[in-house]
């Protein structure tokens, strides 16, 4: 689910940063090409519309980028938790150990050369 909601972000953010750019392309068209025609308010709807466009998949694209966050941060809180409970206490485990055995056969281990 996670790469879902990436891709989802990427892609819409793709798209998005491209119809912003396009309408601004055809913005800076109609100023200087059709302002002495009168067909320059279709040009100024379809500027209008592909930047409300744009706007609209910038913002689902941030949305869609923390959900994805927020699901990474999540399986990443899992696997710690998961990790806490695999793990033995290596402290606990050594004080056993060394309270076992006596100095005596600490020394008979370890024979000094």
């Amino acid at each position: 689910m996670s790469s879902s909601h990436s891709d989802k972000y990427l892609t819409k953010l793709l798209f998005g940063l491209s119809a912003v750019i396009t309408s601004i392309f055809v913005i800076v068209f109609a100023c200087f090409e059709r302002t002495k025609k009168e067909d320059w308010y279709f040009w100024g709807l379809v500027a209008s519309i592909l930047m409300c466009t744009g706007l609209l998949l910038l913002l689902s694209s941030v949305v869609h980028k923390i959900k994805s966050d927020l699901i990474n941060r999540q399986n990443r809180g899992k696997c710690k938790k998961q990790r806490k409970i695999d793990l033995p206490n290596i402290n606990a485990t050594y004080q056993i150990k060394k309270s076992v055995l006596t100095k005596q056969d600490r020394l008979t281990d370890f024979p000094p050369n």
